[in-house]
């Protein structure tokens, strides 16, 4: 039987097949701004899934999806980035299709963080980890005492949305918003962040810098839950951290100018450019 791991993102999907815990199928990207429909994607989502793999070998789903949202009821709540979502029980909609009564669903930055946590090869029962998703916007899932902390009613690590300055949030100045305000300003024209990862490849002066404002912004939010948590591990993923030899000196330089609390010896700082961790953690 198999285990089958959705990752819905605020640009696209993708999924995983698992057999006893090791990686049997790893499925393309497909788009998810083209939807206004719940119902629609779900449909798709069962007929991709059904092209590569009868659907009564699954016994298990879990699905990693953006925030907020009520993980017990497998309900999205106020999601920005995905509005047709909003309000959408998702457990309800895999049964729909898949029938199949055993499915989990978490924060994508949640699973992220424990797929991470569950590959580290050496743990300590005091070990505070911190896990970052990039990506249409940014995530946190911490771990604390070799558990998921979720709060007290399970919304910790919603910071995206967070002011910072003139009414300016996290958003702003790391998500998808970023990138299309800057890159206006430099190229009078949307750019996306792979396309600025492949500019930065040859060399493009203006592509170059906006990374380097990436990383000093990431750098600065993270003084802020550095400062708050004091994590020994930091692991960050999704999809633009595939551009992080572009920006992960500018993280740096943020943290050794504005948080009192870095220390490079004992705080590590990763990336998982393949975004395996999003599935690995649910096996």
């Amino acid at each position: 039987m198999y285990l089958l791991a959705i990752d819905i993102g605020g640009t696209t999907y993708s999924f995983s097949l698992f057999k006893d815990s090791h990686l049997f199928l790893n499925s393309d990207n497909y788009d998810i701004t083209k939807y206004i429909d719940h119902e629609l994607l779900f449909k798709d989502l069962y007929l991709v899934v059904r092209e590569k793999i009868d659907i009564g070998l699954i016994s298990k789903i879990g699905i990693a999806c953006p925030g907020p949202l009520d993980s017990a009821s497998g309900t999205i709540l106020n999601t920005p980035n995905l509005k047709f979502l909003r309000n959408v029980n998702i457990k309800d909609e895999l049964k729909k299709h898949f029938n199949i009564k055993d499915i989990h669903v978490e924060h994508d930055a949640n699973v992220y963080t424990l797929g991470f946590y569950n590959r580290l090869t050496t743990k300590n029962k005091d070990d505070v980890v911190l896990g970052i998703t990039l990506g249409t916007g940014i995530g946190f899932g911490i771990i604390i005492n070799e558990k998921l902390f979720k709060g007290s009613y399970g919304m910790s690590g919603e910071y995206e949305r967070s002011p910072v300055l003139n009414d300016k949030t996290w958003a702003d100045l790391i998500g998808r918003d970023f990138f299309e305000l800057i890159t206006q300003l430099y190229f009078k024209k949307n750019v996306t962040p792979k396309e600025l990862f492949e500019l930065a490849n040859n060399n493009n002066s203006k592509a170059l810098n906006i990374w380097k404002n990436y990383g000093n912004n990431i750098g600065k939010c993270l003084c802020h839950v550095i400062g708050l948590l004091n994590p020994n591990y930091i692991s960050i993923g999704g999809g633009v951290s595939k551009a992080n030899k572009y920006f992960h000196n500018y993280i740096i330089k943020a943290l050794e100018k504005h948080c009192l609390i870095y220390d490079k010896k004992k705080i590590n700082i990763s990336y998982d450019e393949t975004n395996l961790n999003i599935f690995y953690g649910w096996v």
